[in-house]
């Protein structure tokens, strides 16, 4: 039940409305921390760090949660580790692949949740840097997210993510 309950679609149910859950304060907060701290030294990446930011919450507190395609979902969860690399710069190596042609339509949201939880526990959990790959299969139901120690090491972590048919 624990998993279910972070689900956006689960949220939105629960509240009687069919917007998504607004983004955590915390989150926001360190994202806009991250983007500051960058002004005097690189303001063109705090700029961007904002505009980036901007296209997230567009996306994010979007109130239509009609299917979309997945490549749309991706480069949304691309924003969102986007935003992890600017709080983490030395921590986190993002690899994210294009969606298969002929790939079903995805409930917003439903990729980007997963890997937000996945990743956040992971850069909780150890110390050093890590790696993200994001690989959608053939068909475009599940996408397989790996998590490794970056540079190197073990065999990645690996979770397939269903995104169950929209």
């Amino acid at each position: 039940m624990a998993v279910m309950d972070r689900d956006p679609m689960v949220q939105a149910t629960r509240r009687g409305s069919d917007a998504p859950p607004a983004p955590g304060a915390h989150f926001l907060n360190n994202v806009l921390a991250a983007a500051a701290s960058y002004v005097e030294e690189d303001p063109d990446l705090a700029r961007d760090l904002l505009a980036e930011l901007g296209a997230f919450l567009a996306y994010r507190l979007r109130r239509d949660l009609e299917p979309v395609p997945l490549d749309e979902e991706l480069a949304f969860t691309r924003s969102y580790l986007r935003l992890e690399q600017g709080r983490f710069p030395d921590r986190l190596q993002v690899d994210v692949a294009v969606a298969p042609a002929g790939a079903p339509p995805v409930t917003p949201l439903v990729l980007q949740e997963r890997v937000q939880d996945a990743v956040g526990q992971r850069l909780r959990e150890r110390p050093g840097a890590l790696r993200v790959a994001l690989r959608p299969a053939a068909d475009g139901r599940t996408v397989r997210l790996d998590l490794s120690d970056w540079p190197g090491g073990q065999e990645p972590e690996r979770v397939a993510i269903d995104l169950g048919g929209a």
